[in-house]
Protein backbone atom coordinates (compact mmCIF):
# COMPACT_ATOMS: atom_id res chain seq x y z
CA UNK A 1 0.00 0.00 0.00
CA UNK A 2 1.34 3.15 -1.14
CA UNK A 3 2.18 6.37 1.36
CA UNK A 4 -0.99 7.97 -0.87
CA UNK A 5 -3.41 5.06 0.45
CA UNK A 6 -2.22 5.12 3.55
CA UNK A 7 -3.45 8.74 4.56
CA UNK A 8 -6.60 8.74 2.40
CA UNK A 9 -7.24 5.86 4.56
CA UNK A 10 -6.33 7.33 7.88
CA UNK A 11 -8.61 10.50 6.58
CA UNK A 12 -11.47 8.24 6.20
CA UNK A 13 -11.37 7.15 9.79
CA UNK A 14 -10.35 3.86 8.43
CA UNK A 15 -7.87 1.19 8.93
CA UNK A 16 -5.66 -0.96 6.28
CA UNK A 17 -7.28 -4.13 7.72
CA UNK A 18 -10.66 -2.51 6.18
CA UNK A 19 -8.81 -3.18 2.78
CA UNK A 20 -7.47 -6.88 3.22
CA UNK A 21 -7.62 -8.99 1.07
CA UNK A 22 -8.62 -12.61 2.27
CA UNK A 23 -7.99 -15.76 0.85
CA UNK A 24 -11.29 -17.87 0.68
CA UNK A 25 -11.92 -20.42 2.91
CA UNK A 26 -12.15 -24.32 1.96
CA UNK A 27 -16.07 -23.97 3.11
CA UNK A 28 -16.42 -20.78 0.27
CA UNK A 29 -14.29 -22.85 -2.27
CA UNK A 30 -16.83 -25.81 -1.93
CA UNK A 31 -19.67 -23.41 -1.59
CA UNK A 32 -18.35 -21.95 -4.95
CA UNK A 33 -18.18 -25.41 -6.71
CA UNK A 34 -21.78 -26.58 -5.63
CA UNK A 35 -22.71 -23.61 -6.90
CA UNK A 36 -21.03 -24.01 -10.30
CA UNK A 37 -22.43 -27.40 -10.14
CA UNK A 38 -25.93 -26.23 -9.95
CA UNK A 39 -25.53 -23.73 -12.74
CA UNK A 40 -23.75 -26.46 -14.43
CA UNK A 41 -27.48 -28.17 -14.84
CA UNK A 42 -30.04 -25.13 -15.22
CA UNK A 43 -30.55 -25.94 -18.46
CA UNK A 44 -32.09 -29.56 -17.41
CA UNK A 45 -34.17 -28.15 -14.60
CA UNK A 46 -35.45 -25.39 -17.59
CA UNK A 47 -35.93 -28.22 -20.39
CA UNK A 48 -37.82 -30.59 -17.46
CA UNK A 49 -40.26 -27.20 -16.70
CA UNK A 50 -40.37 -26.77 -20.39
CA UNK A 51 -41.36 -30.80 -21.08
CA UNK A 52 -38.78 -31.64 -22.82
CA UNK A 53 -37.27 -34.38 -20.27
CA UNK A 54 -39.98 -36.53 -18.43
CA UNK A 55 -40.23 -37.01 -14.68
CA UNK A 56 -38.34 -40.55 -14.68
CA UNK A 57 -35.46 -38.77 -16.60
CA UNK A 58 -34.92 -35.79 -14.49
CA UNK A 59 -35.67 -37.55 -11.01
CA UNK A 60 -31.78 -38.21 -10.60
CA UNK A 61 -30.95 -34.76 -11.59
CA UNK A 62 -33.17 -33.17 -9.23
CA UNK A 63 -32.33 -35.65 -6.31
CA UNK A 64 -28.52 -34.38 -6.81
CA UNK A 65 -29.35 -30.72 -7.34
CA UNK A 66 -31.10 -31.05 -3.72
CA UNK A 67 -27.93 -32.67 -1.92
CA UNK A 68 -25.80 -29.88 -3.56
CA UNK A 69 -28.06 -27.15 -2.04
CA UNK A 70 -28.07 -28.90 0.98
CA UNK A 71 -24.53 -29.02 1.33
CA UNK A 72 -24.65 -25.31 0.22
CA UNK A 73 -27.16 -24.51 3.28
CA UNK A 74 -24.83 -26.84 5.89
CA UNK A 75 -21.98 -25.08 5.29
CA UNK A 76 -23.10 -21.77 5.17
CA UNK A 77 -24.57 -22.22 8.48
CA UNK A 78 -21.40 -23.37 9.84
CA UNK A 79 -19.81 -20.33 8.32
CA UNK A 80 -22.25 -18.39 9.91
CA UNK A 81 -21.79 -20.14 13.48
CA UNK A 82 -17.83 -19.79 13.47
CA UNK A 83 -17.79 -15.89 11.73
CA UNK A 84 -18.14 -13.27 14.82
CA UNK A 85 -21.11 -10.21 14.27
CA UNK A 86 -18.74 -6.97 12.46
CA UNK A 87 -19.98 -3.97 13.41
CA UNK A 88 -18.71 -1.16 10.57
CA UNK A 89 -16.76 1.78 12.06
CA UNK A 90 -16.38 3.04 8.41
CA UNK A 91 -18.22 6.54 7.34
CA UNK A 92 -18.60 5.41 4.01
CA UNK A 93 -20.68 1.65 5.08
CA UNK A 94 -22.51 4.08 7.69
CA UNK A 95 -25.91 4.99 5.00
CA UNK A 96 -25.92 1.23 3.25
CA UNK A 97 -27.48 -1.83 4.52
CA UNK A 98 -25.58 -4.80 4.86
CA UNK A 99 -27.75 -7.74 3.42
CA UNK A 100 -27.38 -11.47 4.03
CA UNK A 101 -27.70 -14.29 1.44
CA UNK A 102 -30.32 -16.82 1.72
CA UNK A 103 -29.88 -19.92 1.85
CA UNK A 104 -29.81 -21.67 -1.11
CA UNK A 105 -33.44 -22.77 -2.41
CA UNK A 106 -35.19 -23.51 -5.68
Amino acid sequence: MTNIQRKMIERLGLSETDFAVTQPTEAEKTISALKARLAKTDYQAIKYAEGWLTDEEYAPIKAQRQVWRDEINRLAALADESTPDKETNSPAMADTEQGTEEGCTE
